[in-house]
C-alpha cells in the first residue's frame, strides 16, 4: 500500500489520497470527473501543469495526517508534498510519529517542503 498524504488537488494514481478537508471522495458519484482533471503519476509530479487545473481536491480517504486510519506497519510509501508547511509546529513531531506507526520496516518515506530562507 502506497499513501499520499495531504494530497490537495493533486490526485496521484497508484496511491491512497489522502486529505484533511477533500471536497469529494473518490468512491463518490462524479468524482471520477476530478480524479481525471487532477491526476497524474509520481514521475510526473512536478512536469505536469496543474496551474489551470480545478482546485477541488479529490481524496480516497478524509483523514488528518497526525491521526492516520491505517494499521501498524501496513504501508510500503508514503509521500508528503508541501504539507508540513501547514502543519504548527508543536504538531509535527506527531505528524512524523504517525508516518512511522503506519510505515512496515524498511519503508520508504518521500517529503518536498516548502524552502526556508
Amino acid at each position: 500500500m502506497k499513501l499520499h498524504l495531504g494530497c490537495g488537488c493533486v490526485y496521484l494514481y497508484d496511491y491512497i489520497n489522502v486529505d484533511a478537508n477533500p471536497y469529494v471522495l473518490a468512491n463518490e458519484v462524479g468524482a471520477d470527473k476530478y480524479i481525471k482533471e487532477n491526476g497524474t503519476t509520481l514521475d510526473k509530479y512536478y512536469t505536469t501543469e496543474f496551474n489551470n487545473r480545478p482546485s477541488m481536491v479529490v481524496a480516497d480517504v478524509e483523514s488528518v495526517v497526525e491521526n492516520l486510519p491505517f494499521d501498524n506497519e501496513s504501508v510500503d510509501e508514503v509521500v508528503m508534498f508541501h504539507v508540513l508547511e501547514h502543519i504548527p509546529y508543536y504538531r509535527q513531531a506527531t505528524v512524523f510519529y504517525e508516518i512511522n506507526r503506519v510505515l512496515k520496516i524498511g519503508g520508504i518515506f518521500k517529503e518536498i517542503g516548502r524552502a526556508s530562507c
